[in-house]
């Protein structure tokens, strides 16, 4: 079940080839480029947007690309950063190495000159694994938007602390996230050169899935990414997941991200190494799987200069940048683990005073199944009320916010699953049911008609800021007083208000009081 997952969180359709025909020219700020022509677009592929991370390089902030003078053909995709390999049905293991910080651009073939709202797909993946090579993208470019995806540093090679690393300090306090500053880095690239493509470098908007969208919430309120971009969408974060800190900012009873550190590289025989021993470690060595006994170190960390603070910290201090955002989640994001605790008495205990009337809540459907409880729990602990948190933080402190709830089922799915699963808005999204391993179901009729009315509110957004528009439902904007949100449900869609809030209220105390304690 666990490669079925990951086809999700990767974010990533399979890859469906390119026509030959080339794309125009386009000098970037380092070099040309020239691509290869998909459909009404001119697909950009591989465009390094930093320098490979290798050598001296590895666990440093990103570094400038070297130049070149003669036009490069960007017609395929660059490698994907090294990751765990899965082995997903009907899906190609991805080529992989340390030299893998690259983008990819889709614009329309009439974008030349142009000023079209541009938006940066983060990929999901647990933070280890994923990549930017999308195939079907043709719905963003029909419909005048530039498309750009990216590589990012993943696992132990992308998130990383050590006393030793720290102690050198090489990028003036840039420590630890440099999943985060290779994203920054991608976004400083396309402010400098996306109106080349026909993008407006004032119109960007980030968006992303699972730990895409944890990374669009840090970017939300990250100092090092103001200006960059202008609207944010974050599909499914867990908001309220508590991250390790540096020994120099860490809580009392709290696991330093240092010492997750030295505690994996004793485990390879690297105990007390010096920078430059750690850099000798084959990138092999660092790949940390989900079941990894030191994966709680592979993960982001608060270090003071990247990221200030943990989300929730962060959002009520009213640190989010003051950009429209839409922020949801899916009505079983529980879907996302494969395994559940299930007995009921230990589920209903972590909630204290409060788990009785938790499992009154749920009603006997729910609380009589143990697996479905579990995965409820889950989703509605790690997910679901983080989202009305995020919301209501980010509304209270004059931030644009729209929320979303996305329930709808694939018809092909709705005898087999209890609600849409974790990452399962993203065909909705993009508006592609392309056979994958994301989205293994013949699409009905239904299931376009809602994809053609969810890629329209994410399109309407990038254009305007607001995600209404003609022909659509009116999604009211979350406010303080009325919190309403829109469901996307099978029957179609609505707007609730106060949505779940007598169940939120009683799960919140817990998820918003999480701390990093192994």
């Amino acid at each position: 079940m666990l490669h079925k997952l990951l086809g999700v969180l990767i974010g990533a359709f399979a890859f469906a080839g390119f026509a030959s025909a080339e794309a125009p020219i386009v000098r970037t700020h380092v070099g040309p480029v020239q691509g290869v022509e998909q459909g009404d677009a001119n697909a950009y592929l591989g465009i390094p947007y930093a320098a490979a991370p290798i050598g001296d390089l590895r666990w440093r902030a990103p570094q400038a690309p070297q130049r070149w003078r003669a036009v490069r053909q960007t017609n395929a995709f660059g490698a994907s950063c090294p990751q765990p390999q899965f082995p997903i049905p009907g899906a190609a293991q991805p080529t992989t190495s340390e030299d893998c910080l690259f983008l990819n651009i889709w614009a329309p073939k009439n974008a030349s000159g142009r000023r079209l709202p541009v938006m940066f797909w983060i990929h999901g993946g647990s933070y280890i694994v994923g990549s930017g090579n999308l195939a079907d993208t043709s719905a963003f470019t029909r419909d005048g938007v530039v498309l750009v995806s990216l590589n990012y540093r993943l696992g132990r090679l992308g998130f990383f602390a050590h006393p030793a690393l720290s102690a050198a300090n090489a990028d003036n306090g840039l420590l630890g996230n440099y999943g985060i500053l290779d994203q920054i880095a991608a976004l400083r690239w396309v402010k400098e050169n996306i109106a080349r493509f026909g993008g407006d470098p004032n119109n960007v908007t980030i968006f992303g899935v699972s730990a895409g969208a944890t990374f669009t919430d840090m970017l939300m309120y990250s100092p090092l990414s103001e200006g960059l971009f202008h609207r944010a969408i974050a599909e499914s974060d867990p908001f309220t997941q508590p991250w390790p800190y540096l020994a120099s900012m860490n809580r009392a009873g709290e696991r330093s991200a240092e010492s997750n550190g030295e505690a994996w590289a004793a485990s390879v025989g690297a105990a007390n190494a010096s920078v430059a021993q750690l850099r000798a470690i084959p990138a092999e060595r660092a790949l940390a799987g989900p079941n990894d006994a030191n994966a709680q170190g592979v993960k982001p960390l608060i270090d003071g200069r990247i990221l200030p603070e943990r989300g929730p910290e962060a959002f009520a201090a009213g640190l989010a940048h003051r950009v429209p955002y839409i922020v949801g989640g899916n009505s079983y994001e529980g879907s996302l683990s494969a395994v559940y605790t299930t007995d009921p008495t230990a589920l209903v205990a972590a909630f204290g005073a409060n788990g009785p009337a938790i499992l009154q809540a749920y009603g006997p459907a729910i609380a009589g199944n143990p697996a479905l409880l579990g995965a409820t729990i889950t989703g509605d602990t790690a997910f679901l009320a983080p989202r009305r948190i995020a919301a209501r933080q980010a509304a209270a402190h004059g931030v644009p916010t729209w929320s979303y709830h996305f329930a709808y089922v694939p018809e092909a799915l709705r005898a087999t699953v209890p609600g849409a699963g974790h990452g399962s808005e993203v065909p909705f999204v993009f508006e592609s049911f392309q056979q994958s391993p994301m989205t293994p179901y013949a699409a009905s009729d239904s299931d376009r008609a809602m994809a053609r009315q969810v890629h329209a509110y994410w399109i309407n957004f990038a254009k305007t800021g607001n995600p209404n528009g003609a022909g659509l439902a009116d999604w009211p904007q979350f406010s303080p007083s009325s919190e309403t949100i829109i469901t996307f449900n099978n029957d179609g869609v609505r707007t609730v208000n106060g949505f779940r809030n007598d169940l939120y209220d009683l799960i919140e105390p817990s998820v918003i009081g999480q701390r990093l304690t192994r």
